[in-house]
């Protein structure tokens, strides 16, 4: 008896700490994925997502996330995107983006198990209250059809003050 009271004891502690983890990270104001086709990404496919309008200005971090197959393997050590943002207050940035997904001897860098995640980040941007965005992303590899990449996505943060 003593020792179920231990598991119970035990395991309402770790919902404990996991909510106050999850309670510790902050909002994003967007956060979405596209998924593209584990059998191939076509470089005239456009990974579209959508910012809704901000809350608040001031400075944002973009991070562009990437899944890939642990069951259908990317072919190759780096991927290279192009990012094209387009902000309501018509500010547009394009960005190229160099994704090290492999070690130099070809294992996953990424973190996952049946998925692997990456993250990169984006310059971070000075952007208006209210704003808001339409995101293109595009492999720009001389390969036309990539497989292995099952989603791509952004999360953007409000900068914190330093």
């Amino acid at each position: 008896m003593r020792f179920h009271s231990l598991k119970i004891y035990f395991a309402l502690c770790l919902g404990l700490l996991a909510a106050l983890a999850a309670g510790c990270r902050r909002d994003a104001a967007a956060y979405q994925y596209g998924n593209v086709s584990v059998d191939g990404w076509d470089s005239g496919d456009t990974v579209v997502l959508y910012v809704p309008p901000l809350e608040q200005g001031g400075a944002y971090a973009m991070q562009l996330g990437l899944r890939t197959s642990n069951t259908v393997p990317y072919p190759f050590r780096e991927l290279w995107l192009t990012v094209k943002q387009e902000w309501a207050s018509g500010q547009t940035f394009a960005d190229t983006l160099q994704c090290t997904l492999a070690t130099p001897a070809g294992d996953a860098s990424g973190k996952g198990v049946a998925l692997n995640q990456y993250e990169f980040a984006l310059p971070v941007r000075q952007l208006a209250k209210g704003d808001s965005a339409r995101i293109c992303i595009n492999h720009i590899m001389r390969q036309d059809l990539l497989p292995g990449i099952t989603d791509v996505g952004i999360r953007l943060e409000a900068k914190k003050d330093e």
